[in-house]
């Protein structure tokens, strides 16, 4: 399954607990595949330059593939980095709702 490897992708940038993950579109055309993906986590880690917080978090993020011979060749991954770090508690903006994305 797809998920648990997003799971692993993401770890590597943010060091999470993954708790749950759905894969929410997937379009392709071509040699190409967009997947929008939701997950839902634990910080347990260093991500940027802090410290982990412990706190859940629930973000949408998107992959784009390049495929070839069945294969993929690239990936690029778009993350909302601002979200997370309000997910986290460590920046708010003002009149903004915390679950406000």
């Amino acid at each position: 399954m797809i998920i648990p490897k997003l799971c692993v992708a993401i770890h590597a940038c943010l060091v999470i607990r993954c708790t749950r993950g759905n894969i929410r579109e997937l379009h392709v055309a071509g040699d190409t595949a967009i997947m929008e993906f939701n997950v839902v986590g634990t910080h347990t880690g260093r991500f940027l330059d802090y410290e982990p917080t412990g706190r859940t978090f629930d973000i949408d993020s998107c992959l784009i593939f390049k495929v070839k011979d069945s294969k993929i060749i690239k990936h690029t991954t778009y993350l909302d980095t601002a979200t997370i770090l309000r997910a986290l508690g460590i920046i708010t903006i003002p009149g903004v709702r915390p679950e406000a994305a």
